[in-house]
């Protein structure tokens, strides 16, 4: 048997769940912070007319990227934001415009 072989048995394995709820798991928002940005950054790719595809090749970035970061599941890196910005034309600030209070730890 090879020992390298992923055990299918194992605790956080994905046997038995069904897709839909992995791809759910991959694209949860990390916290409130990254869910808004992710729809700011969708906001204002979609009112921009920019498909996901089209932001992707722009950015050279892989589609999952794109969905992840909207989806707030990852952020992008300064330097990227500062590129989405640019192809979208708008000031960088405008897109870290987040409500203030998802900011505030809770108590």
């Amino acid at each position: 048997m090879d020992s390298t072989a992923p055990n299918e048995h194992e605790p956080g394995s994905d046997e038995g769940r069904a897709p839909s709820d992995i791809n759910n798991d991959f694209l949860a928002p990390k916290s409130p912070v990254t869910a808004a940005l992710g729809e700011m950054l969708r906001t204002k790719r979609e009112a921009a007319d920019i498909s996901i595809r089209g932001m992707s090749q722009r950015l050279d970035v892989v589609i999952n990227t794109i969905r992840k970061w909207e989806s707030g599941a990852t952020c992008p890196r300064s330097e990227d934001l500062l590129k989405i910005a640019g192809i979208l034309k708008i000031e960088p600030a405008e897109l870290l415009a987040i409500d203030p209070h998802l900011l505030t730890p809770e108590a």
